[in-house]
């Protein structure tokens, strides 16, 4: 028997889909590896790889060009922590508000951001190491976390039950 708890079938020959507390399982896991993938990724290229990661803020030429800030294994944990926390409260809006559409709606979105994430990583100022482990960090959090919440997102609108009229 499947632990996924499915619930029957909208349809001939479609699959069923999971349930609601399979969904949320999925999701928490996929949130946790959108988590411990990125630090597992920081381990291998500050402390054991010994590449430090720094980046700059702010105007960079003239006297004003700011020190560089190391990137320590915190924005590589809360960073996709809250991301994929977002995603999961948008993706469950639109399943509630949008029917249908929300599956692709959310996917497009997700996409969207994915792709603009990697928009700081064209900064002159990063060097090479530090463009590869920030673009690997966002394609795992991606990975992680985009199929999972399209593969357990509902495929058909819950239906809200209606107050009796009087």
């Amino acid at each position: 028997m499947s632990d996924l708890g499915t619930a029957p079938a909208a349809g001939a020959g479609r699959k069923p889909e999971p349930s609601v507390a399979a969904r949320r399982r999925v999701r928490a896991l996929a949130v946790a590896a959108a988590v411990v993938l990125p630090l597992l990724l920081w381990t291998a290229a500050v402390p054991i790889g010994g590449h430090p990661l720094e980046v700059s803020f702010g105007m960079r030429t003239g006297a004003l060009a700011p020190e560089p800030m190391g990137l320590g294994a915190a924005p590589f944990g809360l960073v996709p922590l809250v991301s994929a926390l977002l995603g999961w409260a948008l993706l469950a809006l639109l399943e509630r508000f949008a029917g249908r559409a929300a599956r692709w709606i959310w996917g497009v979105l997700a996409a969207a951001v994915l792709a603009a994430s990697f928009l700081p990583l064209t900064d002159p100022a990063l060097n090479g190491v530090t463009v590869a482990v920030l673009a690997a960090a966002h394609l795992l959090v991606g990975a992680a976390v985009i199929p999972a919440f399209l593969l357990t997102s509902a495929r058909t609108p819950r239906r809200v039950p209606r107050a009796p009229a009087g």
